[in-house]
């Protein structure tokens, strides 16, 4: 059983992330997060550039994921392929939770059983 956060995603496939996790994690709007699946599920973390280092050639492959920026109303929007990908579609309903220094995203009905 999981303990989580269901939003919808929007018709232009915006997903609110909650404002307790985001405070939780120490994230904000501006911030820039890489996500990444494991199977069915959408997992995010906080892009940290001060990882990377200009005299490090191969930092620019460190990342080769797409980013994408919080809002300033918390929303993040996931790719089209990606949403397609997984079979998400507008007015599902997505189970958001933490771990770690991550947030995780799956189908609501995923994270139920």
């Amino acid at each position: 059983m999981c303990t989580q956060v269901n939003r919808t995603i929007d018709e232009l496939g915006r997903v609110i992330l909650p404002s307790v996790l985001l405070q939780q994690q120490g994230w904000a709007p501006g911030n820039k997060v890489v996500f990444s699946t494991i199977g069915e599920t959408v997992t995010l973390e906080l892009w940290n550039l001060l990882d990377e280092t200009p005299d490090d050639p191969s930092a620019a492959e460190a990342h080769p994921k797409e980013t994408l920026t919080i809002d300033n109303l918390g929303r993040i929007t996931i790719p089209q392929q990606l949403r397609k990908t997984l079979n998400w579609g507008t007015r599902d309903k997505i189970a958001i939770r933490t771990a770690n220094n991550t947030i995780i995203l799956e189908l609501h009905e995923r994270c139920a059983a």
